[in-house]
């Protein structure tokens, strides 16, 4: 193993091949298009989160599982190359790796068709509390629940920041399904268009965000608001950050750059509007090009973008 001292970060859930499909519209039902280009590309929220968070210089390591299969082997590659430590990542015999098909239509609007595979077979056995213990913090996605529930627990006792971006699957089964996470949960990272779904009877993203603020003790929620933005809600104060203006070419990993952009600035104790702005620009520059890892920036790419902005405006 790995001299695991060195881990700053963990991630923790889904890590995917992603076959993107370039298509000048979304077909209807028994309706033919002509694909334009296609890629293979590495892809999950999990593993797209920690990747930008080892670009953006801070140790990294990942959790999950992929299958003994030719994508697999692709996984691992990309991990080395990006230097994520990966000696927690488990090998699934006869198993397919996780795979999802995604079109993009030339607006950079895109669908998703995933097939969990090894990903559906992680469990609590699988983590090791000695590795996790090293972390400054840990990032789950959307593993199974009984393993988000035990590593929310597992960092609550050890006293570990613990951020939590579960997505829309994870999110469409309500709020009594993530409850028992949220409870132990110190970064909440919601889309506004989740937050709609938790609390559907709720008018605005602020009002949701003060609910879980109040309801399960979170410290802070980052509302990702897209093109907008994001909304930052703490118990302190709440910060608007108006979103950055760039050509869309594929919207897949925006939400996991902003993620990474944003728990790295948290933890270098960055005031939250400087964390908001660093993040909304982690989360402009990776919808720049196809592929959900592409354009993950470094952190002296974030830096040349903001000074650019900033020239821009003034």
């Amino acid at each position: 193993m790995v001299l695991i001292s060195s881990i700053k970060i963990i991630s923790i859930g889904g890590v995917n091949i992603d076959l993107c499909a370039n298509v000048p519209k979304f077909p209807g039902i028994d309706e033919e298009i002509e694909v334009v280009d296609f890629k293979e590309l590495p892809g999950g929220s999990a593993a797209n989160y920690i990747v930008g968070v080892a670009r953006l210089g801070v140790k990294a390591g990942f959790i999950g599982k992929i299958g003994d299969d030719y994508y697999g082997q692709i996984l691992l590659k990309d991990f080395k190359k990006e230097n994520v430590d990966i000696s927690q990542i488990k090998i699934e015999k006869n198993t397919h790796s996780g795979t999802c098909l995604i079109p993009i239509d030339k607006d950079g609007n895109r669908q998703i068709f995933s097939f969990r595979g090894a990903n559906a077979k992680l469990n609590i056995t699988d983590i090791d509390s000695k590795y996790i213990q090293q972390a400054s913090l840990i990032h789950v996605t959307s593993p199974p629940k009984e393993v988000a529930e035990y590593v929310a627990q597992l960092a609550r006792e050890y006293k570990i920041l613990f951020s939590y971006d579960p997505g829309g699957k994870v999110i469409h089964k309500g709020l009594n399904f993530i409850e028992s996470v949220l409870s132990n949960t110190d970064i909440f990272l919601p889309s506004k268009s989740e937050l709609k779904i938790l609390f559907p009877e709720l008018k605005d993203p602020l009002t949701a965000g003060y609910q879980l603020l109040n309801n399960f003790g979170i410290q802070i929620i980052a509302i990702k608001l897209g093109a907008q933005g994001c909304l930052i809600v703490s118990d302190k104060e709440e910060i608007y950050a108006k979103g950055f203006k760039v050509k869309v070419v594929d919207t897949t990993g925006a939400g996991d750059s902003f993620a990474a952009a944003f728990t790295v600035a948290f933890l270098k104790g960055w005031n939250l509007s400087k964390c908001a702005e660093f993040a909304n620009a982690a989360g402009a520059l990776a919808i720049t090009q196809v592929g959900a890892r592409s354009a993950l920036p470094t952190i002296h790419e974030i830096e040349k973008f903001l000074e650019e902005k900033e020239k821009f405006s003034n």
